[in-house]
């Protein structure tokens, strides 16, 4: 009897101890959402903690309990007596390791977004007021626009003016269906587009043709997910529903893509290709940006499309297919609306709460890229001309990057820049309540109701 109490008092204990490992995991991993936090700071009962740290020793305490658990429950007093101790030492040393890192973690995070949920729900204070933001937009005139535009052109494809003969090297048709539409009573056929970009890159698209096409199209860019179809079919299964051609793209060097093991380099030798595409930066030369191997795919494809007779294409795109929308639909004003989801912010809210990113993707803030025409800039020409229109679309409380209501500082300032510029289009921003890194279906409902609108 005795010896069944104690089985149940530790079975009790242990159990305890693994929910509440597995709960501190949870909160800490998903602070944010449950209001309890931000990207570095889970706010527990009043106390702060590091975020990542704390979900990591809650899985660790979870899982070494949950993993004691069967030999406690052995119920052998020669178990019991080795387990007790391994249970004690195994939560005692996983407390120390926490106690041990968490002030250092705290100390380095930056006061102003250490647990104030504030910061999701206000817009932080600049050093730029209203005028100067407006000062930013120097695209107001069609010559104005027209030069930034080159510009752009410039920086990403080293020419004076897009390649309206750019078109995929190789297109198989009558693929199998991806799995992640296997089901799709709407999808009537799989294409593979291929394009050879320079230095051993190559790009690889899948058109999805409709069962009932109405004679549109839409490029969708995944970003850095490389099998854009899969992760992106909440909203390809809606478009080919609607009757849209769809485009499927990711970022280079994700698969279905191609790219080197080594990158050439002017002066620097052939480099791994293991470094993202931070080691991009180093193939520039003044006659090759390594900017055009994400945007030349996108020509490529609106090409093949217009050559079919397509007179309406639109784009959208998450994350950094966000970006890649954002800059195309800038320097291409056949892309009649665009969708950038969670993709831009302006470089001088990047450091604000309660986002305070790291500048790790090269391309996102490539100078010359920037030099050319900024964020704002590029939401305006993206937005400006006949029938044109761009919304952009952030989550509010993103796991990931663009996070907050700070946009609401600009948006009507690009707005205005857009009137002013006098060549029709419109653009419009829509912060929607979303905790996750994903189009959430409020923004598939918005992208499905603008482009099938005239």
């Amino acid at each position: 009897m005795r010896r069944d109490r104690l089985k149940l008092a530790l079975a009790v204990v242990t159990a305890v101890l693994v929910l509440l490992g597995l709960g501190t995991f949870l909160a800490g991993f998903h602070a944010i959402a449950l209001g309890i936090g931000d990207k570095y700071v889970l706010d527990l009962a009043g106390l702060e903690l590091p975020r990542k740290i704390t979900y990591q020793l809650g899985m660790y305490v979870g899982l070494a309990n949950l993993a004691l658990m069967p030999i406690l429950l052995a119920g052998r007093r020669i178990v019991v007596a080795v387990g007790i101790p391994l249970l004690v030492a195994a939560n005692v040393g996983l407390l120390a390791r926490w106690a041990g890192e968490a002030p250092g973690v705290l100390e380095r995070v930056p006061e102003q977004s250490r647990g104030d949920a504030r910061a999701f729900t206000e817009p932080p204070r600049l050093h730029l007021g209203p005028d100067d933001i407006r000062r930013l937009i120097d695209v107001r005139t069609p010559a104005k626009a027209e030069a930034r535009r080159r510009a752009l052109i410039g920086a990403i494809w080293k020419r004076d003016a897009l390649d309206l003969a750019a078109l995929p090297d190789r297109i198989e048709t009558g693929l199998p269906r991806p799995d992640a539409l296997r089901d799709s009573a709407s999808l009537a056929g799989v294409e593979r587009w291929s394009a050879d970009l320079p230095h051993g890159f190559r790009a690889v698209l899948l058109r999805l043709r409709p069962a009932r096409s109405i004679g549109r199209a839409m490029l969708y860019h995944h970003g850095h997910e490389g099998d854009a179809v899969a992760a992106g079919r909440v909203l390809a299964n809606p478009l080919l529903d609607a009757g849209f051609d769809v485009v499927a793209i990711a970022m280079p060097g994700l698969a279905p893509n191609v790219a080197p093991d080594y990158l050439p380099t002017p002066r620097l030798g052939p480099l791994p290709n293991r470094f993202g595409h931070g080691g991009y930066r180093w193939m520039e030369t003044e006659s090759f940006s390594p900017l055009m191997l994400f945007l030349h795919p996108v020509l490529a494809a609106v090409n093949q499309l217009t050559r079919e007779g397509f007179e309406r294409i639109d784009m959208a795109g998450l994350s950094g297919g966000g970006w890649t929308a954002t800059v195309y639909a800038a320097v291409d004003p056949r892309i009649r609306k665009s969708f950038p989801v969670v993709g831009t912010l302006p470089l001088f809210l990047l450091g604000e709460p309660p986002n305070r990113m790291n500048m790790v993707d090269w391309e996102y803030t490539a100078p010359a890229l920037l030099r050319s025409a900024n964020y704002l800039e590029m939401y305006a020409l993206g937005s400006s001309g006949p029938g044109r229109r761009q919304i952009q679309i952030h989550n509010q409380f993103d796991g990931c990057c663009f996070r907050g209501v700070g946009a609401r500082l600009y948006a009507p300032l690009v707005a205005e820049a857009v009137s002013d510029l006098g060549q029709g289009g419109s653009y419009e921003l829509v912060i929607l309540p979303e905790h996750g890194h994903r189009i959430a279906p409020e923004a598939v409902e918005i992208i499905l109701r603008e482009a099938r609108a005239d």
